[in-house]
């Protein structure tokens, strides 16, 4: 049997704290074989243990999870549906969009906030119209993500008051040669850190997740995530950097 297995099995251990730590812990390892244990302990009685194997569950990402999240959203609380949301965006599959779709229309701004984040980070077109019609949303904060999304993630600006909507002609975000000689000094510079902090995400976990690396970056080196995401299209298409599966950035 191996660790995360053995680790696993804490997860009915008679304390709720010990249960809570376990579950904290296979977050960290992000391992898939805890999948199922953690799925379990979504029907714990104790919340604190719910919502660190929500928690983990979101981390890991695994698509045997996906039913589990869609009764969290359905049933669970704020914060399991919130975390839901997080994990459908990891499995980023056809029918983790599809519930996506649905929960725009939670009653909780914040799930649909985050939902609204999820469905721009997966790229799906099917997203485009529900989006629209976030900008309508009665909650100030996920009509104006709602708008910037639709801009940055799909390149399309609606206009509330004709109801049109307009293609935003895409700029070439890898074109840093026509910049100023110091500006483009300084870009070289963060896109050294940003190759950096990949390569020790890489050495720590084998992979890195694009929602630790904007963490990371923003916490210690103030870029934000406009930024990053600017920067990364400039790494991707220098060949430095690539996208094994949405949300995961490798070293080329």
């Amino acid at each position: 049997m191996t660790y995360v297995e053995e680790l696993a099995k804490a997860l009915k251990d008679d304390d709720p704290l010990t249960r809570e730590r376990v579950a904290n812990a296979l977050k960290e390892l992000e391992d898939p074989r805890a999948t199922m244990p953690l799925v379990e302990a979504l029907g714990d009685p104790c919340g604190d243990v719910r919502r660190a194997a929500a928690r983990a569950l979101s981390w890991i990402g695994d698509e045997r999870a996906r039913p589990a999240f869609i009764k969290a959203l359905q049933e669970g609380d704020f914060s399991l549906r919130f975390l839901a949301v997080i994990g459908l965006q990891k499995i980023g599959n056809e029918g983790a969009v599809k519930v996506l779709l649905g929960a725009l229309k939670d009653p909780d701004e914040g799930v649909r906030l985050q939902a609204v984040y999820a469905l721009a980070g997966i790229g799906d077109r099917r997203a485009v119209d529900p989006l629209i019609r976030a900008l309508h949303d009665e909650d100030a904060h996920v009509r104006m993500v709602a708008d910037s999304n639709l801009r940055e993630a799909f390149k399309i600006k609606y206009d509330p008051d004709t109801g049109q909507t307009e293609n935003i002609a895409e700029k070439d975000e890898g074109d840093i040669d026509t910049l100023p000689p110091e500006e483009r000094e300084k870009i070289d510079g963060q896109l050294q850190i940003i190759l950096r902090i990949i390569k020790e995400m890489e050495e720590k976990s084998g992979i890195c997740r694009d929602d630790l690396l904007y963490d990371a970056l923003y916490e210690d080196h103030g870029i934000r995530r406009k930024q990053v995401a600017r920067f990364i299209a400039i790494l991707m298409k220098k060949g430095s950097i690539h996208t094994p599966n949405p949300g995961y950035y490798t070293l080329a």
